[in-house]
């Protein structure tokens, strides 16, 4: 059967990557479709048997393996009894980790923390010294 999320981009996303239940894979991503509000609809199919395994309470979220693998989604568990309440056909989505814009950061307040101890090193090497002496 199908589940569809709504993602802001298409960032790691293409058909055929697995979808994932605990770590095991339970279906592929069989569609990506431009919305007019330029989200990105996700459609999955989950095979009927773990079908039950998604329920009202189900998130999905992008994972890769390791540090640059392959990308999947992952659907955290939310099992139903046999005849129990229908899983929803939209899922939330959390959206994962920019790590391009997180380096960027990293790399914006290590330059701006480089300057400041450079414009304070002489005021530093004189906290040091007078620190030293006593």
């Amino acid at each position: 059967s199908e589940v569809q999320l709504m993602a802001p981009s298409a960032a790691g996303l293409r058909t055929g990557i697995d979808v994932r239940i605990s770590g095991l894979p339970v279906g592929q991503v069989v569609g990506l479709e431009l919305e007019p509000d330029a989200h990105v609809r996700v459609r999955m199919k989950i095979a009927d048997r773990y079908r039950r395994l998604v329920g009202p309470n189900s998130v999905a979220s992008q994972g890769v393996d390791g540090f640059v693998g392959d990308h999947f989604i992952a659907i955290s568990p939310d099992p139903q009894p046999a005849g129990g309440q229908a899983a929803p056909r939209l899922l939330p989505y959390t959206q994962p980790v920019d790590l391009t814009q997180l380096l960027e950061q990293l790399v914006v307040t290590q330059v701006a923390l480089l300057v400041e101890v450079e414009s304070n090193e002489p005021m530093l090497l004189l906290s040091t010294s007078r620190t030293m002496c006593r």
